[in-house]
């Protein structure tokens, strides 16, 4: 494909998620992946995923009978592989050509290294000129990369904005609707310079000049 798909493409991993936050979050025009135990959580959703992906482990290979009479193409991969289920259901997204990537049940569990490598397959979605978002019921982080911006809505009901560098400096950091207002600022990754912003105005933006950050949309419980 060519064009840029255009619609948006889900991807459901296999951490913890609310059936609720997936209803709430998927919409029927969407293209869905489920990624191994992501499956079961759009279908406990009642949403029947197009594409399911993974080594199933976790799910177990028992159920895709059931699952392939639902029309959902299976894309089974090896357990000893190089890229985790979730990197591959990513990896198949890119394949849509899609503007937007949304990954949710990326978080959660006892398992951080999966949410650090998730959280940092945003940059690795960067690089191919997708835009990538990571959500739960209570954080929704996207990429900043410099020179460029991002524009945040009121319409996700998020209390706090946080700007954390991941390259050394984040440059030249403006920001516009947020009660803490940054001008050209600098921000060092290890220093908590933005953390906990605000909204004020109904659309912020978040601009920098050079550098990679990711900006964090946060509150304290689901409602």
């Amino acid at each position: 494909m060519n064009d840029k798909y255009d619609k948006r493409v889900i991807v459901v991993a296999g951490g913890a998620v609310k059936s609720d936050f997936l209803q709430a979050n998927i919409d029927a025009e969407d293209m869905i992946i489920g990624a191994d135990q992501g499956v079961v959580s759009l279908l406990d959703a009642g949403i029947t995923p197009q594409i399911a992906i993974g080594d199933f482990d976790t799910t177990g290979k028992e159920k895709w009978k059931k699952w392939k009479s639902l029309g959902i193409e299976i894309i089974p991969l090896a357990t000893m592989k190089d890229v985790t289920d979730t990197h591959a259901a990513l990896e198949h997204a890119l394949e849509y050509n899609p503007k937007e990537i949304h990954l949710f049940g990326a978080f959660g569990g006892g398992r951080m290294d999966h949410t650090l490598a998730n959280i940092s397959l945003l940059e690795w979605l960067h690089t191919h000129q997708v835009k990538g978002y990571l959500q739960d019921e209570t954080n929704r982080i996207q990429l900043l990369s410099g020179p460029g911006n991002v524009h945040l809505s009121s319409n996700h009901n998020f209390d706090y904005v946080s700007i954390i560098p991941i390259s050394k400096y984040l440059e030249k950091v403006s920001t516009f609707g947020l009660a803490y207002p940054l001008k050209e600022k600098n921000l060092v990754r290890g220093d908590s310079l933005g953390i906990s912003n605000e909204k004020s105005e109904e659309i912020a933006m978040i601009s920098a000049q050079k550098g990679i950050g990711l900006i964090i949309e946060s509150k304290d419980h689901a409602r």
